[in-house]
């Protein structure tokens, strides 16, 4: 059993805790609540057998074995356990029962004692109010309601479904706080100041206040509210429920069970996600991808800005002018709006954007384009390898530098050769080729000898391996497929073939227009 030891008159009350077990302690929870009782530098009076503090709510055994009330005012609790006794010391025993306390500071100079003195007053319902100063304090294993009033509070709530506030939520009380609610499921409010709150275990309701917080839900289902300011909420495991307020807050999610709530208030809000996520109805702005699975991100109406991680991701913007950027991996891009900008650099990974507008893949390092819908649509690629795909549109397509795949699919579609052909890094293949839809677009500054622009004369294509004659600009193998062009007819050294068709085509000028 614990004792508070008198040693002799004149002499401070002090805790003298035995070192030998930590579930050593004999200490009951109150049924009745004494008003701000505590210890405060008191002096024992000048005989062994009573103590000059009287009142209710508490007894200590005389050494007599007689019973003797105390009460009183507290305004501080003081717990040394810095001296170790061992053995049976000659001291008057000071017994505790039924407390519960209400006290204003709470010092604990504790050493080799440390962890008896805490379980001395683990069993005990703590009602505890800080001073204006910075306090530091933690709950029991019960259900205690902790205030840390003014100044920079660190308050841990134990065991127990807690109550912990920050301050007492007065305009003067705008401490930063750090509180914890370990085990239980708990209430924590951080009120003024800039506030570090832990659920811990349990199912825990964290508040913020009206400065930038730090929200953390650790384990459990736990909900979070950011209230105003720009606060950061992370639910940590299962399902969390994070509500950001005004401000710009950042939110942590890292189960397909979170639920972010976001209201059309001030503040820019990102997501830093490791499941794939979708901001859906709610006024988030931004999602960020982390961690090495293949996992998506969706926007919605707003502008968005949606950033993959290092594996494959697939990226969807919804409506608004967003900014979609991958990263390395094999990602996708869903592009909807004429506004929508992709970012992707120099690693690996094959890429590709569906696109229900016009695309172009401009200097970011896309590979291919899918155009979806119906709608007349382009697409243009860049100086890598595309593979462009149309719609059932009547499209435009140009690959730009490289050996491009083109398919126009459905519809009237023109495919647009405007860079220097070279027969080994600049050559395109267009796989579907319509002599009765598409048309083969030819830029006469790239391709000076094909004259005005206009529709191909009729003398300037030829069905052959090479030129027939000095007019030939325009030579189609109809064995091979290959697409020739011949800047000097039939004079050495201009022919370079700068596309494939499929073979056996009826081409004939027609199916060419110079631009």
């Amino acid at each position: 059993m614990p004792t508070i030891n008198q040693q002799q008159a004149g002499d401070p009350v002090e805790i003298l805790a035995d070192y030998v077990q930590r579930d050593g302690w004999g200490i009951n929870p109150a049924t009745t609540s004494p008003t701000n009782f505590s210890f405060v530098d008191m002096t024992p009076p000048t005989t062994l057998g009573s103590m000059s503090v009287t009142g209710t709510g508490f007894t200590y055994f005389t050494v007599n074995g007689e019973t003797v009330p105390i009460s009183g005012t507290v305004t501080s609790l003081k717990i040394n356990s810095g001296i170790i006794i061992i053995g049976q010391p000659p001291y008057v025993p000071l017994e505790i029962t039924g407390l519960d306390l209400s006290v204003t500071q709470l010092l604990l100079a504790a050493q080799d004692g440390e962890d008896a003195v805490r379980d001395l007053f683990a069993n005990l319902q703590w009602t505890w109010t800080g001073s204006t100063g910075n306090d530091s304090f933690t709950g029991g294993n019960l259900n205690d309601h902790l205030t840390g009033n003014d100044g920079n509070d660190v308050i841990r709530g134990g065991n127990g479904s807690d109550t912990i506030i920050g301050d007492d939520g007065m305009p003067a009380s705008d401490g930063n706080d750090t509180l914890y609610g370990d085990g239980g499921n708990d209430f924590i409010y951080g009120y003024g100041g800039k506030d570090i709150l832990h659920g811990g275990t349990g199912e825990d309701y964290v508040s913020g206040g009206s400065e930038d917080d730090v929200l953390y839900g650790n384990e459990d289902n736990d909900r979070l509210f950011g209230q105003s300011g720009n606060d950061t909420l992370d639910g940590g495991t299962d399902s969390d429920s994070m509500e950001g307020g005004a401000g710009a807050d950042k939110y942590y999610v890292d189960n397909v069970g979170d639920k972010v709530i976001e209201g059309n208030v001030a503040g820019i809000d990102v997501v830093s996600a490791s499941v794939s996520f979708a901001t859906g109805g709610q006024h988030i702005e931004n999602v960020l991808l982390t961690g090495w699975g293949n996992i998506n991100a969706t926007g919605n109406a707003l502008a968005n800005y949606l950033v993959g991680n290092s594996a494959n991701n697939s990226l969807d913007g919804g409506a608004g002018a967003d900014t979609l950027q991958g990263g390395a991996g094999n990602d996708k891009y869903y592009v909807d709006n004429v506004g929508d900008k992709v970012i992707e650099g120099n690693v690996a990974g094959i890429d590709v954007v569906s696109s229900s507008v016009s695309f172009a893949a401009g200097g970011q390092y896309i590979e291919n384009i899918l155009l979806t819908g119906s709608a007349s649509i382009n697409a243009t690629g860049n100086t890598l390898n595309n593979y462009l795909v149309g719609n059932n549109g009547a499209n435009i397509i140009s690959g730009g530098v490289g050996n491009d795949l083109l398919t126009g699919g459905a519809g009237r579609d023109a495919f647009v050769f405007n860079t220097a052909a070279n027969s080994s890094t600049n050559r395109d293949t267009i796989s579907d080729f319509s002599v009765a839809d598409d048309t083969i677009w030819m830029e006469n500054a790239i391709f000076t000898a094909l004259g005005a622009a206009g529709p191909l004369a009729a003398a300037a294509f030829h069905i052959g391996t090479a030129a027939a004659d000095a007019s030939d600009r325009i030579i189609y193998n109809s064995t091979t497929g290959a697409l020739i062009y011949d800047s000097n007819g039939t004079a050495a050294g201009g022919a370079t073939q700068f596309a494939t068709l499929s073979t056996g085509l009826a081409l004939t000028n027609a199916d060419f227009l110079v631009i």
